[in-house]
């Protein structure tokens, strides 16, 4: 890899396993566009520690430890489990750009510290939900619709209005099987957002293929897009620009 240029890290941090991939920016026709390798998907074992992304950390800090030297440039995408989303109609896109909202800032100071004492530079911070912002804007090309990323014990909502992404929910301990059905749980958060009209398109992500996911009878109406599963812990977005989020990362 060329020295001229910092190697890039994308990392994506789990309660249960940590995910490396390192990557290097192409000359194209289109400009600078980055390219990543396969990632590196490191199990994360269960621990009683005081925070539940203090072993993630630690995981990460060994993986990096065996990298070559630096200088990096380092995206790090958050599991949903570490974000504190606001209420529904509370989350103003001013709100979902402030770190204070829905990173803590222990978390962010920790992992400014442990990349820096890597020779990685933080170039972007944002929860896995942000991530998956362009790709919703290529699928509703400018309509309303639902994202849904369903993860172990979580599933993070996403309501966005004409393209957009405006308003971010977390329900824990989320029953993927439920007789309440996701669709009504939509519809009793569009109501609660304050919409007369509840968009009926809904992205649907599943991190486990095995959680099963059922949908009511009325699922006909509704326009539902299931979106790539790649490989375990890969990261099913489009490639996420340093300028798309930045929380936490300063230049």
């Amino acid at each position: 890899m060329s020295s001229l240029w910092p190697e890039l890290l994308r990392i994506t941090l789990c309660p249960d396993q940590v995910v490396l991939e390192r990557g290097k920016l192409i000359i194209t026709l289109d400009g600078m566009e980055p390219r990543y390798l396969e990632p590196e998907i490191i199990p994360v074992e269960p621990q009683h520690e005081p925070t539940l992304w203090t072993a993630p950390l630690a995981v990460l800090g060994i993986a990096l430890d065996g990298l070559p030297e630096g200088p990096h440039d380092a995206i790090v995408i958050l599991s949903n489990h570490f974000v504190d989303y606001p209420l529904l109609q509370a989350a103003t896109p001013d709100q979902l750009n402030n770190a204070g909202e829905v990173i803590e800032q222990p978390l962010q100071a920790a992992i400014a510290e442990l990349l820096q004492q890597h020779d990685c530079r933080l170039t972007s911070l944002l929860p896995r939900l942000v991530a998956f912002g362009p790709s919703l804007q290529d699928e509703l090309q400018g309509e309303s619709g639902w994202l849904v990323l369903v993860e172990e014990g979580l599933a993070s909502i996403g309501l966005a209005l004409d393209g957009e992404l405006t308003h971010f929910r977390n329900f824990h301990m989320w029953p993927a099987s439920s007789s309440v059905g996701l669709l009504t749980l939509l519809d009793q958060e569009a109501f609660r957002a304050g919409l007369r009209m509840p968009p009926r398109n809904l992205l649907l992500w599943r991190r486990d293929e095995s959680e099963e996911i059922i949908m009511p009878p009325n699922a006909a109406s509704w326009q539902i897009t299931r979106l790539g599963d790649l490989p375990e812990g890969g990261a099913p977005y489009r490639e996420v620009s340093q300028q798309t989020l930045l929380i936490g990362a300063r230049a």
